[in-house]
């Protein structure tokens, strides 16, 4: 599928999600290239896997989000695993 060009930039689908980057903020699309989560990330350290996403906010923390953007838990990031 094309999703027309209205994007500054994008990453490709992961766990049917792509990250997209629009005025310098990142959030994610769905498959039609409906946003599905509102640009507001300072950048997606790494894509939808198994339903959980790494993201830097705004402030420079980095958390783990679920598909509706809820944050689940901050990331270590040397571990990359979920912490409490």
């Amino acid at each position: 599928m094309v999703i027309p060009p209205r994007f500054d930039a994008a990453a490709d689908f992961m766990d049917g999600l792509a990250g997209v980057n629009l005025n310098g903020w990142w959030g994610f699309i769905d498959r039609d290239g409906q946003i599905v989560i509102a640009p507001q990330f300072n950048s997606i350290r790494e894509g939808f896997i198994e339903g959980v996403a790494w993201v830097e906010l705004r402030d420079g923390l980095n958390v783990y989000i679920n598909r509706k953007g809820e944050i689940l838990a901050v990331a270590n990031e040397k571990r990359r695993k979920l912490s409490p």
